[in-house]
């Protein structure tokens, strides 16, 4: 469930250093389009299939409250799946993308 609320927002957040690599999944999905942005088309892919899923769309709707996020980016910054982020994962990135997904 959290990889299907927060992935979307993981895609966009690293779509400047990863975006061609973005888009072959989104080929591969078979859901590329010559037309509008293949990031945003492959996070709105993930966020399709987890609604199909009938998974939660955001923090907030699990009860994450807002003032949580700050003590949650901290953790999350602590985590070794960091490591493997395209991006330098930090808490301020996470904390910006656990912001996008509340």
């Amino acid at each position: 469930m959290a990889i299907a609320l927060l992935l979307p927002h993981v895609v966009r957040w690293n779509a400047g250093v990863a975006g061609s690599r973005y888009r072959e999944l989104l080929t591969l999905s078979g859901k590329a389009s010559s037309e509008g942005e293949p990031i945003e088309a492959l996070a709105q892919r993930l966020e399709q299939l987890a609604k199909a899923g009938s998974l939660p769309a955001d923090l907030r709707s699990i009860g994450v409250p807002e003032k949580d996020l700050k003590t949650l980016a901290e953790e999350a910054a602590t985590q070794f799946t960091g490591r493997h982020n395209p991006r330098p994962f930090d808490a301020a990135g996470a904390l910006e993308v656990y912001q996008w997904a509340h």
